[in-house]
């Protein structure tokens, strides 16, 4: 695995939820980057979703 995809990891919190936590290696300053974001969100959805892309 990539160091993306470690830091995207979650894990089922409840039905249709999922926890993850946000890594500071991907700041951009002191705040997360978008795109980061976006891939955890990405992942929850994959995750919910029964389709594999």
């Amino acid at each position: 695995m990539s160091e993306l995809d470690d830091d995207t990891e979650l894990a089922p919190a409840g039905e249709g939820t999922w926890a993850g936590s946000i890594n500071p290696r991907w700041n951009v300053g002191t705040a997360p980057n978008g795109g980061y974001l976006i891939a955890l969100a990405a992942r929850a959805m994959l995750a919910a979703s029964d389709r594999p892309d």
